[in-house]
Order: C-alpha cells, then sequence, then structure tokens
C-alpha cells in the first residue's frame, strides 16, 4: 500500500514538472509570440501606410494620366490616351506639316516646329491679305472707273439718242420738203420741157442761120491765123545770139539777160546764124540768168549733125528786149496757166496788160473756151474767145493774135 502512494506522489510530482514546465514553455512561447507580434504590427501599419502612400500615388498618377489623355487626345475607349492611336497621329502630322521632319519622335518636339510653321503660314495669309486688300483696293478703284466710264457713256448714248431723233426729225422734214420740191419741179419740168421744145426748134433754126457765119468766121480766123503764124514762127528780128555752147552737156549762153527782163523758164527757137539761111536747129529754154547774159539748155534738136554753134541767133514772138508793149488778154485761164501768174510773167517782161483794147494794145492773148461772162454768172454753153468782140476789134485793128499753145510753148511757168 505504501508504494502505491509513494507511485502515486511520484506520478504527481512528474505531472507537476510536465505541468511547470508546459507553463513556462508557454510562458516563453507568450512573450515571444507577443514580441513578434508587436513587430507584425509595426510592419503591418508600416505596409498599411505605404500602401496608402501607394494609392494616394497610383491615384494620382491616374488622375495625371486621364487629365493627359484629356488634353492629348486619341483615346479609343475609356479615358486613357492609346498609343497606337498616337503614333498614327504623330504620322498624320508629320504628312500634314512638311516642318515637321521623320527625326522629330515625340508630341513635344513637334509643338516648337508645328508653333513656327504656324506663324509662317499666319505670316504669308497675313501678306496674301495685303495683297487681297491691295488688290480689293484696285478693283475697287477699276470698278469706280468702269461705273464712271459707263455713266459717261450712258450719258453720251442718251446724247447722241438725241441727235439721232432729231437728225431723224430733221431728215423727215428735209424728205417731206424734198418730196413737195420735187412735185414742184416735176410741174416745172412739165411747163420747161413744152418750153424745151420750142427753144430747141428755134434754136435748130438760129444753129442753121448762124452756121453760115460761123464759117465764114472760121474761115477768117483761120486766114488771120496763117497771116499771124509766120510771126509767131518766124519773128522778123532775132530776140539775141548764142555767145558759148557746152555741146557734151547740152548747154550754152545767150546774149539776153537781166538788163533786157528776161525771165526764167521763157524759151527760144534756135536758128542757124550763117547768111541766107533761116533753117530753125532746136529750142532752148533759160535757166539761169546772170547780168547781161543768161544759161539755156538746148532741146529738141532737129537734126543730131546740126547742133546749135556759137553765133547761131534766139528769138521768142512775145518776148521783146528793146521796149515796152501792151496786151490784151481774152478768154479762160486756169492751172498752170491761170490769168494771175500769166499777168505775172508777162509784166515781168515789160508788157502790160490791159483791161479793154485800145490803139496802144500791141496783141491779144487768146486763152480758153468761156463758161462764164464778164460778171461772173454761168453760161448755158461755153464761148469761144474768137467769138469775142474784143477779138474781133483786135483784128480789125491789126493786133497781133497770140493763142494759149503759143504762150506754152515758149514760157514755163
Amino acid at each position: 500500500m505504501n508504494r502505491s502512494v509513494r507511485g502515486m506522489a511520484k506520478v504527481s510530482v512528474l505531472w507537476t514538472i510536465v505541468v511547470l514546465v508546459a507553463f513556462l514553455v508557454a510562458l516563453m512561447m507568450f512573450f515571444l509570440t507577443s514580441g513578434e507580434l508587436e513587430t507584425q504590427v509595426a510592419q503591418k501599419n508600416a505596409f498599411q501606410k505605404e500602401v496608402g502612400e501607394l494609392k494616394e500615388t497610383a491615384k494620382k498618377n491616374s488622375e495625371d494620366i486621364v487629365n493627359i489623355s484629356n488634353v492629348f487626345g486619341f483615346q479609343e475607349s475609356g479615358s486613357r490616351t492609346d498609343p497606337k492611336l498616337a503614333t498614327e497621329g504623330l504620322k498624320t502630322l508629320r504628312e500634314g506639316i512638311p516642318d515637321v521632319g521623320s527625326e522629330v519622335k515625340t508630341y513635344q518636339a513637334v509643338i516648337p516646329v508645328a508653333v513656327q510653321a504656324y506663324a509662317n503660314q499666319k505670316a504669308r495669309v497675313a501678306e496674301l491679305e495685303a495683297q487681297v486688300a491691295s488688290k480689293s483696293t484696285e478693283i475697287d478703284s477699276l470698278q469706280a472707273s468702269i461705273r464712271e466710264i459707263g455713266d459717261k457713256n450712258a450719258s453720251e448714248a442718251q446724247e447722241l439718242r438725241r441727235q439721232a431723233q432729231d437728225a431723224e426729225t430733221r431728215l423727215s422734214d428735209l424728205k417731206n420738203d424734198l418730196e413737195r420740191q420735187l412735185t414742184e419741179a416735176r410741174e416745172q419740168v412739165k411747163e420747161r420741157d413744152a418750153k424745151w421744145r420750142a427753144a430747141e426748134r428755134t434754136i435748130e433754126e438760129n444753129n442753121r442761120k448762124f452756121a453760115g457765119e460761123a464759117e465764114a468766121m472760121r474761115g477768117r480766123m483761120a486766114e488771120m491765123g496763117r497771116k499771124l503764124n509766120p510771126f509767131v514762127k518766124e519773128p522778123n528780128a532775132a530776140d539775141g545770139k548764142v555767145l558759148s555752147v557746152a555741146a557734151n552737156l547740152k548747154l550754152g549762153w545767150i546774149d539776153v539777160g537781166a538788163p533786157e527782163r528776161l525771165p526764167v523758164g521763157a524759151r527760144f527757137t534756135v536758128k542757124s546764124g550763117a547768111k541766107g539761111t533761116d533753117r530753125v536747129k532746136a529750142m532752148c529754154e533759160v535757166t539761169k540768168v546772170e547780168g547781161s547774159m543768161a544759161e539755156v539748155v538746148f532741146m529738141d534738136q532737129t537734126d543730131p549733125f546740126d547742133p546749135p554753134t556759137t553765133g547761131d541767133i534766139v528769138f521768142n514772138p512775145l518776148f521783146d528786149p528793146r521796149g515796152d508793149r501792151s496786151c490784151l488778154m481774152v478768154g479762160s485761164f486756169s492751172g498752170r496757166y491761170a490769168k494771175d501768174k500769166v499777168e505775172g510773167l508777162l509784166s515781168g517782161m515789160g508788157v502790160k496788160v490791159q483791161k479793154s483794147l485800145d490803139q496802144a494794145t500791141d496783141f491779144v492773148i487768146v486763152g480758153s473756151e468761156m463758161y462764164t461772162d464778164a460778171e461772173g454768172q454761168p453760161l448755158e454753153s461755153p464761148i469761144n474767145p474768137v467769138d469775142d468782140p474784143a477779138v474781133k476789134a483786135a483784128v480789125a485793128q491789126g493786133c497781133q493774135v497770140v493763142l494759149l499753145k503759143d504762150l506754152r510753148n515758149y514760157f514755163r511757168f
């Protein structure tokens, strides 16, 4: 029985020790666990703090990314920028702005280039706008000029229309007046036609009556011409003689000059100076008058083997170197041989032109047919100056009659 009690006591002690050891171990574990727990709690707190900071940072980064995406764009979905879209946008920007080269990789590098390109374009636009403004001013000025010209043309057109209307009115009045005059003229023509027919019968009778008288007059004038022509072609005395001849040049000198009032352009018949002959050799024309002699040019040579020589004589039927003469001009004178020119020529040679025939008249110059009377009124039919009473009186008085053709032959105006 005693062994059992000691054995039980030993077991109790053992269990007590075991319990005590377990208690001590548990106590140690408690203390150990309590320190690690504090460390874990501190680490947890530190970790939670770091996580909070990371969350704040992540939240701020997310907000920045969203803000940048909102500014940057290129968002396919959500609120973030799509890198692929951004890259394609950068490529499109390079294609749209030639100044952005391939070396530009970021939008940050693109911005100054784009700004400069925009500034250049803005300057170009400003320049073009200035040019447009200048052109607009020019256009406005041109439009104003066009409007002014248009207004002026419109005014002129209106004035021309008014003038045309006035002219049309005058033309209408003139037409009516002419038609009235035509009607009156037709009536007058009828009356005058009857008178004309009667006059024709009278004229025919008068023509038959005067035909005989005219034929007789022409016969007398022809006879007178034949009597007077020798005086024209073969004068009674020479007017001068040839002093010298330059045969090769057809030039010569005659002994008639300024003292005899010889005009330049006077022509002379050149006859042989040999005695016993009156052979005509040529014509000569005065080209220069110097002192008592004159230079002449020879023309119309009769015989090429008998040229004018020194000593030959010259004459002009209308030129008289020895005294003054008087003449009467009858007929029409015009053109190169107008009456004032002929009078000037004759006056220069000492020939006085008379207004009427008298005893001092030496010759009569007969011109062309006359179409007006002495008072300048037109004649129904021209009058032959041969039929003029002054010519008939001059012939009866014995005056020399010189035809206009003879004047042309012996003087060049």
